[in-house]
């Protein structure tokens, strides 16, 4: 019985999970002609120099050309949320 509560909550969890990623296919957003990279690299650069304003103002420039993705190196999203 526990197994079957654990499969069950596991598969309710994956599914949520499934729910709630944004999907960047669907975005009729271009990330390279609006600027997007180049401000999430400013941001990057600001962010590792310690300047956590500047990187908070551009990453937010950029969240209102395109939604945000989570990218490997760059991180946006939790870079957002640490700022």
């Amino acid at each position: 019985m526990k197994k079957l509560i654990l499969a069950c909550s596991a598969i309710f969890c994956i599914l949520v999970a499934i729910a709630f990623t944004p999907d960047v296919k669907k975005c009729n957003c271009d990330y390279i002609s609006s600027g997007y990279y180049q401000l999430i690299y400013e941001a990057d650069i600001a962010y590792l120099s310690g300047d956590r304003n500047t990187a908070f103002e551009k990453i937010t420039e950029a969240k209102l050309l395109c939604p945000l993705i989570q990218q490997r190196l760059y991180s946006e999203i939790s870079k957002y949320m640490i700022c």
